[in-house]
């Protein structure tokens, strides 16, 4: 049996990081897509809050299992905020307040 590389895999875990963090810009745009949306007379759109829900969920998973703990906790925070909305509502003005910092800082 192969021994397990501790450096090999701190390297691979970093890179992962690196590449999650260079890659959230693109996972944020659906988001702000939906804010932008909201602020300019939003209009319910079922398919758009899907999609908002998953990459919500698929990024506070993500940024969990990468130490990334302040991203996936405000990731999640919103998360649930919208899964307690009633279909149809408009979304809050401060809606993904937790998340800004972190779309403001790539």
């Amino acid at each position: 049996m192969a021994q397990f590389d501790e450096a090999a895999f701190a390297a691979g875990l970093q890179d992962l990081k690196v590449k999650f963090y260079h890659g959230l810009p693109e996972r944020i745009a659906l988001i702000l897509r939906a804010n932008a949306n909201s602020v300019s007379g939003w209009h319910y759109d079922a398919q758009m809050m899907d999609e908002v829900m998953d990459e919500l969920h698929r990024l506070a998973g993500a940024a969990g299992s990468l130490g990334f703990d302040g991203l996936a906790t405000a990731a999640r925070s919103v998360e649930l905020q919208l899964k307690q909305l009633p279909v149809g509502e408009p979304l809050p003005d401060d809606w993904f307040a937790p998340l800004q910092p972190w779309i403001e800082s790539v």
